[in-house]
């Protein structure tokens, strides 16, 4: 398996060697797409065929895209030609929301490439775990400030609205500052969190976690609690929903801690 792993990333060199002759990269990589899909048929059976496709071509784009939904909505978005939407927990405790619409649709093979590409520049820029605007800015292209004016700077895509080519929100993930710093507190000690009403603080939700967390493990607790919320058509959770959520999330993630 390993052997067959490394030839199919020698395969895969031309996305940044252009030299190789695309025909005989193209016949490499479509040969390779299915085997590659059944060997990681476990952990890719939670993605759609679409995304299937692209993380069999390049699976460290599963870590860089920042979460599992993310990945989705970025392989199969690009894929479709439809609208991909990314979201983050900032350090501040912010959920930031971004979405963007290629022009047009992609195969496996450019996808793969393309957010290949915009995760090489996102390191070259110091960027190992970017945000979700992060690569929207990569992707759409955005503008710089510069001594002599504003610069556009492209992106890797032409965006479906030149106009408009993404949207940003920001909301309290927590519900305030204070409930995200207990959240953090409490995810990387492993001591009781307490999350209060932000109407009314006389009404408290508090649980432990079974165990302590990483900041970085932390925050991915936190976006799929966020996930596992937005599935339910929960986008700004009362307190209850939060904890609920959370427990759930936090109850796999230290399990799986606990048996490795």
């Amino acid at each position: 398996m390993r052997i067959f792993y490394l030839r199919a990333r020698r395969a895969a060199l031309p996305w940044i060697n252009k030299s190789y002759a695309a025909a005989a990269y193209l016949g490499c990589v479509k040969g390779a797409i299915l085997l590659l899909v059944v060997f990681a048929w476990p952990a890719a059976a939670q993605y759609s065929p679409a995304a299937q496709e692209v993380l069999a071509l390049a699976p460290q784009l599963e870590t860089f895209a920042g979460s599992k939904a993310n990945f989705e909505s970025l392989a199969a978005g690009l894929r479709a030609g439809r609208q991909v939407t990314l979201v983050t927990i900032t350090p501040d405790g912010m959920r930031e929301i971004v979405s963007f619409t290629a022009a047009k649709p992609l195969p496996a093979e450019e996808s793969a490439r393309v957010l290949e590409n915009a995760r090489y520049r996102l390191l070259d820029g110091g960027r190992a775990t970017p945000s979700g605007w992060d690569i929207a800015l990569v992707l759409m292209g955005h503008m710089d400030i510069t001594p002599a004016g504003p610069v556009r700077e492209p992106g890797l895509l032409a965006p479906a609205d030149p106009r408009k080519p993404m949207v940003l929100s920001l909301r309290a993930f927590a519900g305030s500052a204070a409930n995200y710093r207990s959240l953090m507190r409490g995810l990387t000690h492993g001591s009781t969190v307490t999350l209060a009403d932000p109407v009314d603080a006389r009404f408290k939700e508090r649980f432990t976690p079974q165990c302590a967390l990483t900041e970085a493990e932390a925050r991915q607790v936190l976006v799929g609690a966020a996930e596992r919320l937005a599935a339910q058509g929960t986008g700004d959770p009362m307190i209850d929903q939060l904890r609920a959520a959370l427990v759930r999330v936090l109850e796999v993630k230290c399990t799986a801690a606990a048996g490795s």
